[in-house]
């Protein structure tokens, strides 16, 4: 159940951010969603295949840390006030 919660709440707010133009809210949601996902990958048991799955992470996080350096817009947006206040 609070699985789903979660789920649901990071996907509403993915959700409200696209929609309304909010992307600090948008990138927030997104950042939240991916540390779930690895939380979420840690309480499986991998078994033998967990040498293979720790690969794939740092493969994942060298293409993220390659997006996150040419879109350098990201990370400022995560603490930008702006869109916050709908009525200024």
């Amino acid at each position: 159940l609070s699985n789903g919660l979660m789920l649901g709440s990071l996907l509403c707010a993915l959700l409200v951010g696209f929609v309304v133009g909010i992307p600090s809210l948008h990138n927030t949601a997104a950042t939240f969603f991916v540390l779930w996902l690895m939380v979420k990958q840690i309480e499986v048991d991998w078994g033998p295949a967990s040498l293979v799955v720790i690969f794939a992470n740092c493969v994942a996080l060298f293409f993220l840390a390659h997006y996150l350096h040419t879109h350098p817009d990201i990370l400022p947006s995560l603490v930008d006030p702006a869109g916050i206040y709908v009525g200024t």
